[in-house]
């Protein structure tokens, strides 16, 4: 835990790193200005034109904007208009079928040339205004849901709103400076993939009338799957498949028959339903790297990985042993990575990234209790049980568990739970699917319960099946609804606005909160320092002695001033060690023994103070020195320090919870016992769970102004 003057360290180059972090951003939202989209917008002849719906993201753009500039030299009239969310950033609410619907009527029919994404705006052009279209031709086009990522409206639409999210966090967030040049451009389209429908094309493809090119130039089967089902709804287009070379010229062939001259036995054809198994699973590189991101997404969330994997296999695009396999390697080779940084590293390994922000050390305590009992065990219930498997498996490395006892229980655990939980996930796919149809519109209020629900359980229920979750709930409640536990912020904000409403009145007022402690600076509001307070104090036999060490003494000078200290003490022990800048009680150590006081003044970034520590009640007086007259004394607060006695058959962290003041601050008084919370306190010992005298550190503030006297 950082110290309060590696904290203040820290703070004051947050705010060097903060502005130079804004800098860079601002200096990277001006360099991010992506390459503008130039329409050509040719008033149509006569006779007909090209209308070319243009995705710039495309492979075959490339291509296009050769044959573009060839047409255009050859007197071919060619329209290329901007299309907001294709081949234009845009963050307006827009879909595929409102696109088409603002392209500029043309007077004549054109024929149409779409690639990519684009394709699904030309095939919406044919179906709302066919009298503009001659004919259509579709470059490796997107089109129907069912081959569209995962083949389903909702799980696509989730993906989408996922991709979107991070490229937003990316493009606002992160200083990129212009990389990749087409990030806004891909923001945009994920926005219209978000806001569009697909399922409407299918209809669309079975009721074109002209005629119509689909020209294939991505060799995949994925890509060709989806061509062949374009072309079966609809029989009167020819598909052709190219070399991306041999483009132009497909471009460039005659257009076919009209829908009604079309063969008759694909005219038949067209009107059956969709055959789900013409849908080709992930296969090859595709389905390697998708393999990858199910594994790697695995040290993120199991437990999501594993829902949408169950999602990927019911839904056909995956097969349950690749699907299974990934999640159950992804979570194997997650679960070595901290049973390796529990026996490597041992206990540090929890002020590390990522660890520290996993795991709670008394958690950690908890589960190493529960791990030395029941190791097996611990590991296949903790695979089960939401919050508990990062401890278990660090607690294994800690407490040095055989690699082959270790590898033997994580692999059972893993093989049980992986297959059982994305077996459940495809037998309720289907069901599940149909809820998300039918509540669509609800899914942000459901969202918001789920996660509630989530919880709720984990939270709340989980934790209350057991006596000690139980007190652990009752504190938080207590803390909850007890003013005096709240954080300080909030107790502190009234008081800062009344200062700052303050400092707008008629006269002199900015500085009101500095009226108290005269005699420190800025009336001892923040950073003062305790040793040039006490060097005020005009009778110093007043106050217990102190020595003042310098963080920047020669650890011989140091050591001398602490053994000097120390022989004019009699007894040299118990002696106080604080910083010298500090506050709430941070850092500030009762040493009881030489090597104890060593370990806490090694710290050479702050100054401290020792001082002798003297036994008795603790007070805290108020006392008020009016311009003129005399002072007086106005409150007199006491102090309490916590105590829990044993009888012989509770461990210390039972006695913390059940005492009804304790529980309230348990997970600091349980952090700070940590090393004795199992022990068994004999009958009638007392345990002081604190000798500092802050409220932070557990000590109870008593109202004691009935003992001042006239």
């Amino acid at each position: 835990m950082p110290t309060s003057s590696q904290k203040r360290v820290l703070f004051h180059y947050r705010w060097w790193l903060l502005a130079l972090y804004f800098c860079l951003l601002i200096a990277s939202r001006v360099a991010s200005r992506p390459d503008p989209f130039e329409p050509i917008l040719e008033t149509p002849p006569s006779k007909a034109g090209v209308l070319v719906l243009l995705d710039p993201m495309a492979e075959s753009t490339p291509v296009f904007d050769m044959w573009i500039e060839e047409a255009r030299d050859s007197g071919v009239c060619i329209r290329v208009p901007e299309l907001p969310g294709i081949n234009t950033p845009s963050m307006e609410v827009l879909t595929f079928e409102a696109l088409a619907e603002n392209l500029p009527p043309a007077p004549v029919p054109e024929h149409v040339l779409a690639n990519g994404e684009a394709g699904v705006i030309a095939l919406h052009l044919a179906g709302q205004r066919p009298e503009e279209v001659s004919s259509l031709v579709l470059v490796d086009a997107s089109g129907v849901q069912e081959f569209t990522l995962l083949g389903n409206r909702h799980l696509n639409r989730a993906l989408y709103q996922v991709g979107g999210a991070g490229l937003a966090l990316y493009d606002r967030f992160v200083p990129h400076f212009g990389f990749p040049r087409d990030l806004a451009l891909r923001r945009s389209q994920l926005q219209l993939y978000t806001n569009s429908d697909r399922r409407v094309i299918r209809p669309i493809l079975q009721t074109i009338e002209q005629p119509v090119s689909i020209i294939e130039t991505n060799m995949d089967a994925f890509a060709h799957s989806r061509n062949e089902e374009h072309a079966r709804l609809i029989p009167q287009s020819k598909l052709i498949v190219v070399e991306p070379g041999q483009l132009p010229d497909a471009l460039a062939a005659a257009p076919g028959p009209v829908r009604m001259d079309a063969d008759r036995m694909r005219l038949k054809d067209a009107e059956k339903d969709f055959d789900p198994a013409t849908r080709p699973r992930l296969e090859g590189g595709l389905l390697a790297l998708t393999l990858l991101a199910i594994a790697l997404a695995t040290l993120i969330s199991e437990d999501a990985t594993g829902a949408i994997t169950g999602l990927m296999i019911a839904n056909g695009n995956l097969s349950a042993v690749h699907g299974i396999a990934a999640c159950l390697a992804g979570i194997l080779f997650g679960d070595s990575l901290l049973y390796l940084a529990g026996r490597h590293w041992g206990r540090p390994a929890l002020s590390r990234i990522p660890l520290r922000w996993m795991i709670d050390p008394l958690q950690l305590r908890e589960t190493e209790d529960w791990f030395s009992r029941h190791a097996g065990k611990a590991i296949l219930i903790s695979r089960c049980i939401p919050g508990t498997r990062v401890p278990a498996l660090v607690a294994a490395g800690i407490l040095g568990v055989s690699p082959g006892i270790f590898t033997f229980w994580f692999v059972l655990a893993g093989a049980i739970w992986t297959p059982a939980y994305i077996g459940i996930t495809i037998l309720l796919s289907e069901r599940a699917l149909i809820w998300i149809e039918q509540y669509q519109h609800a899914a942000p209020g459901l969202l918001i319960c789920g996660v509630a629900l989530y919880f709720l359980i984990s939270h709340i229920l989980l934790p209350s099946l057991n006596w000690r979750g139980r007190r652990k709930l009752l504190g938080r409640f207590r803390r909850w609804t007890r003013p005096e536990y709240w954080p300080t912020w909030i107790l502190y904000l009234p008081v800062a606005v009344q200062l700052l409403l303050r400092g707008f009145r008629k006269g002199n007022h900015h500085l009101d909160f500095t009226a108290c402690n005269p005699c420190m600076p800025i009336s001892g509001l923040v950073e003062e320092s305790k040793s040039e307070i006490l060097d005020q104090v005009g009778d110093q036999n007043s106050i217990a002695p102190y020595q003042i060490l310098k963080h920047d003494l020669a650890p011989e000078e140091r050591e001398r001033l602490v053994d000097t200290f120390l022989g004019t003490q009699l007894p040299a022990f118990p002696v106080v060690a604080k910083p010298d800048k500090g506050q709430r009680g941070t850092d500030v150590v009762i040493a009881h023994s030489r090597e104890e006081l060593d370990g806490t003044l090694a710290d050479h970034t702050q100054d401290w103070i020792l001082q002798k520590y003297i036994l008795g009640e603790e007070f805290g007086i108020f006392v008020i020195l009016p311009p003129e007259g005399e002072g007086f004394l106005f409150g007199i607060n006491g102090k309490r320090f916590p105590k829990v006695e044993g009888d012989g058959e509770h461990s210390l962290e039972d006695l913390i919870l059940a005492d009804p003041r304790a529980v309230c601050q348990a997970p600091m008084l349980l952090r700070a016992h940590a090393e004795n919370l199992y022990r068994v306190p004999e009958a009638g010992e007392r345990i002081p769970l604190t000798e500092v005298g802050n409220h932070s550190r557990g000590t109870e503030f008593l109202e004691c102004s009935d003992l001042i006297t006239p």
